[in-house]
């Protein structure tokens, strides 16, 4: 309607006479008249009563106020358009009813304009009347919440209708500060009269606010500015971040947003910026917004913004050298995991240096606060991709004081052929690591140096056999490796000028020796194939090897995407440091485990006679002693794991307890079992037994680097034929309702069942005679003298339907079901196979997870803790306990004492040996030292990963910028 107002209607006014006004008094307004100069510097109403909402009448629009006239500062008469409501059609956001004159219905119509000529000509009228009326003439109020009135000008209409050629021709007749014109808000002080004028949102606000793109960005372009606030200390990067672009199109809203941000970016815009503390507004609106920057306002659920595209408001993102990735990877990983992952694969198209070194600073503030492992396993656990991806970008080369001297080494001894891992403390005042100088080890002759790559032989120093360095020259001396670590570094001898010895200098630490291969590397290469080309780096977060975030690499999905993250640099480091510490305590276990499987099958093959009563209770004992061990890991690992490892038992039984709790459960069949096993079921339940621990003894096997990973892929194959197996069992179920219907009276449905699965399964032709008419030649006459299925006494259709029945189901599963079986399963076990290494990565994380929640390592870190007393002392305490403990089990063994106290004897002695087992590496989750990894220089393909992720991250790499050369182009042939 308003949109039909003809120029007639504006005219009319300028008819009236210059002496008088609607009130026929001419200097009504120039002394105390209704629109006075503000601190705006422009003209504000005094008496035009707030409008809230839409005053209409039958036949348009109503006057507000009459046209009048003023007179300005240096003595000009200028006219006060007359002001009506509603002067636009579109209400202003689609929800405010505008009151003003008609010279903004017109910029209405010039942005409703579509027609080039025809806006031409509305601009060129506009502009003859500009001399003629008041500033404020081109802008509207309109009420808002809370008794308050919002002043806006044309620019901000214009920009909320996105209408680029009207923001154009403003600039051009107002001057290029009408783009960064803020909208003035007039606040009631409580109930008083009294009122306070704010600057409020400018035009790209506006823009911004209504979706208009296109219009953002040319404001942008032009030289609005992005760091202006609103009255609540938004800027243009805060409201984006509250509403993101709402009204774009879906398939398009992640490039605008690309767009503007880069627009924003390039114009000065702070992402650090925060909002005002609203200390006097309780809504819900302010405690969305308040003191928040434009990241942490989008994260919130409340706001509209696409979580997907969080990391667009990150400084990591535009602005590497002044980001904060660790502090905002946090905030974007738990608003949106996808979203974390997203921000730390563009990291890796910027300058990966920059990006390093940013991050390993502020994550040494993070260290000095203490706050640096909480935050990441925060991050870890949300998004264990985006957390690994993180640790990636923290592993940098370590720093060398001399690096001419004293430079890192570039071939190294690896035992796996993969990696060498330590975890090591600071080396340097300043509580960072440090690459130092290495001396080289001597055997204690003084002969030369110690080798790391001899043949096994007996350990010169513990006596063990299985030694891993020896002495280069003539007394052949040998240490296997735990020695070898330990021997103490003998540097070198010098003497001064005055042939005096010289002050040896600061020792390194002993790990460097394994990190460092001394000799040449032979030509051959068969003759050097455990000496590699290494990169050595070091994880530059303290601390990094923890309980709980082992405990999350444990419970990792295992799908693909998330598997990835085994085949990571500083995944493979911490796995293989933890797993070095928990071999002792692994392969205690699975002695255990044998020694169990030993005693129930002489339960069952061999069981001791009556008159050996120490040998019977001996086995008894050592079954009490399992059961008894799975209760007390069961009921420990129920009250600890909430503190320990933050799960809930329901959600920790199924993850860490399972083994102890079926193999448990199994053992209480057998407790009441006689000294000497006589009856049938009695060997059914040692049967049961045996099949038990030999699953979980395969299970246990499955850390072992040999075999584990083909164990692993046959697993997770096998589960993947679970629905193949529901298909044939629903088939085999119709065929076997057919089968216990032909049945002859003299055999059960057990029979049947039984040679059904063989004859379909196996495909024995003579368990399907047994069951149907399948022997018209009378065979089992020959062999059986009889027919061994009648068919009710000969009856035709009986065996002629049983035939046919029998031809169609054993060809369905010869034929069909079992090919594709097997079919399915060859493809499974292809499609699991590469990431199999990943899946074994994971086992053994979870059973190192595993035993460092058991009691035992538990009880061991209390003992570590007393710094009361020496180590050595503790450690011959509790050998010393243990030891008491196995002459206390001998002594109720020979003095027949109940077999109870024997258990309970052996069971404390098993314990105190797993304590001093781990004691020296109890408290390795809690030692604030770094990780140090020697690797393959090609890591990726030894490791397995010899997928094409590297090329495809580099043709994205290259697509990415190309993108954005043409979003640049493109701004610039808008800006020109």
């Amino acid at each position: 309607r308003m949109a039909r107002v003809g120029w007639a209607d504006i005219l009319e006014p300028l008819l009236v006479s210059r002496s008088g006004n609607a009130n026929g008094d001419g200097n009504a307004d120039r002394m105390e008249g209704g629109r006075r100069p503000n601190s705006r510097g422009a003209y504000s109403a005094n008496s035009a009563p707030a409008v809230a909402g839409l005053v209409e009448g039958a036949s348009g629009p109503t006057t507000v106020s009459p046209e009048r006239r003023v007179v300005d500062s240096v003595g000009r008469e200028l006219r006060v358009g007359q002001r009506i409501v509603p002067c636009t059609s579109t209400p202003f956001y689609g929800r405010y009813i505008l009151t003003g004159t008609l010279l903004f219905t017109n910029i209405e119509k010039a942005v409703l304009e579509e027609d080039d000529e025809k806006l031409e000509k509305v601009f060129r009228e506009l502009a003859l009347l500009k001399q003629d009326y008041v500033e404020e003439d081109w802008e509207a109020t309109y009420a808002s919440i809370n008794r308050s009135k919002t002043y806006i000008h044309a620019s901000h209409f214009a920009a909320s209708c996105g209408n680029i050629k009207v923001l154009a021709w403003l600039r051009d007749v107002f001057g290029p500060e009408t783009l960064d014109k803020q909208a003035v808000i007039e606040i009631a002080i409580g109930w008083s009269h009294e009122k306070t004028l704010q600057s409020h949102y400018t035009p790209l606000m506006s823009a911004l606010f209504m979706s208009k793109t296109e219009a953002a960005i040319w404001l942008l372009n032009k030289g609005a500015s992005a760091t202006l606030a609103n009255v609540d200390g938004m800027t243009p990067c805060h409201l984006l971040a509250q509403f993101g672009l709402t009204q774009e199109r879906a398939d398009s809203r992640m490039k605008s947003l690309s767009q503007i941000m880069a627009s924003l970016v390039e114009n000065s815009a702070d992402l650090g910026a925060k909002s005002s503390p609203l200390d006097n507004r309780t809504d819900s609106t302010a405690a969305l917004i308040r003191n928040k920057t434009p990241l942490e306002i989008a994260v919130e659920p409340g706001t509209s913004y696409p979580k997907q595209a969080l990391h667009l408001l990150t400084n990591s993102f535009h602005r590497p050298a002044k980001g904060t990735l660790f502090r905002e990877v946090r905030i974007v990983a738990l608003a949106n995991p996808s979203a974390a992952e997203v921000l730390l694969e563009a990291m890796r198209g910027l300058d990966i240096g920059e990006v390093r070194n940013q991050l390993a600073q502020e994550v040494m503030k993070r260290v000095k606060e203490g706050k640096h492992i909480a935050e990441f396993l925060e991050i870890l656990k949300k998004s264990p991709v985006a957390g690994v991806r993180l640790l990636e970008l923290l592993m940098m080369e370590p720093l060398v004081k001399d690096p001419q001297r004293y430079p890192l080494p570039l071939y190294t001894y690896l035992a796996d052929g993969l990696m060498l891992p330590t975890y090591q403390a600071a080396m340097s005042p300043e509580g960072v690591p440090m690459w130092a100088e290495v001396y080289p080890v001597s055997c204690p002759k003084g002969h030369g140096f110690v080798d790391d790559k001899r043949p096994l032989s007996r350990c010169g120093q513990c006596g063990v056999f299985g030694t891993a360095a020896s002495c280069l020259g003539p007394c052949e001396f040998c240490v296997c490796r735990p020695c070898f670590m330990k021997m103490e570094v003998s540097p070198k001898v010098e003497l001064d000028e005055q042939g005096q010895e010289k002050k040896p200098e600061k020792v390194p630490p002993k790990w460097h020796m394994q990190f460092n291969y001394k000799k040449d590397v032979p030509m051959d290469p068969l003759l050097s194939s455990t000496i590699h080309e290494v990169l050595v780096r070091v994880l530059n977060l303290p601390g990094v090897i923890n309980l709980q975030l082992l405990g999350i690499l444990s419970r990792v999905p295992a799908d693909p995407h998330h598997m990835s993250i085994f085949s990571e640099v500083s995944v493979n480091g911490i796995n293989r440091n933890i797993w070095q510490m928990c071999v002792p305590a692994y392969w205690m276990s699975m002695g255990d485990e044998l020694l169990l499987l030993f005693v129930l099958l002489m339960m069952g093959l061999e069981p001791p006679a009556l008159e050996y009563p120490i040998v019977q209770n001996a086995l008894q004992a050592v079954v009490l002693v399992s059961l008894i061990t799975s209760v007390v890991n069961v009921a420990w690992g129920v009250t600890t794991c909430q503190r320990l490892i933050d799960l809930t038992p329901w959600r920790f039984g199924p993850l860490f307890l399972m083994r102890d709790v079926i193999g448990g459960f199994f053992l209480c069949l057998v407790l009441h079992l006689p000294e000497v096993v006589h009856t049938g079921f009695d060997k059914v339940l040692i049967t049961v037994n045996v099949l038990v621990r030999c699953t979980l003894l395969i299970a246990q096997c499955r850390a072992i680097h040999t075999i584990g990973p083909t164990m692993m892929a046959v697993q997770k194959a096998f589960g993947q034929m679970i629905g193949m197996f529901g298909l044939m069992m629903i088939i085999f179920l119709s065929f076997f309702f057919c089968y216990i219907i032909f049945k002859d009276k003299d055999r059960s449905i057990y029979f049947v069942f039984v040679y059904l699965f063989q004859a379909l399964v196996l495909a024995d032709r003579d368990t399907s005679e047994a069951i149907s008419g399948l022997d018209m030649a009378g065979e089992q006459k020959l062999d059986f003298h009889q027919e061994l299925f009648t068919g009710h006494d000969g009856d035709e259709w009986i065996l002629q339907c049983s035939l046919w029945v029998t031809i169609l189901s054993s060809s369905l599963f010869s034929l069909v079901l079992l090919n594709l079986m097997i079919g399915i399963y060859t493809k499974s076990y292809e499609q699991i196979e590469p990431v199999a290494a990943y899946l074994f990565q994971q086992v053994r994380t979870k059973q190192c997870t595993t035993f460092m929640l058991q009691p035992a390592w538990q009880s061991a870190l209390r003992i570590r803790r007393t710094p009361q007393l020496s180590s050595r002392l503790i450690r011959m305490s509790i050998g010393t306990a243990s030891l008491g403990c196995v002459v206390l089990f001998v002594l109720s063994l020979w003095g027949e004492a109940h077999v109870f106290v024997s258990a309970v004897l052996l069971f404390l002695c098993a314990m105190l040996s797993e304590v001093l087992l781990v004691y020296p590496v109890a408290d390795i989750g809690e030692r604030d030292h770094y990780l140090w990894v020697s690797y393959r220089a090609d890591f990726k393909e030894a490791f397995g990963m010899r997928d094409n992720s590297d090329e495809m991250h580099r043709l994205r790499q290259e697509l990415e910028g190309i993108r954005v050369a043409l979003d640049g182009l493109e701004r610039t042939i808008r800006k020109d």
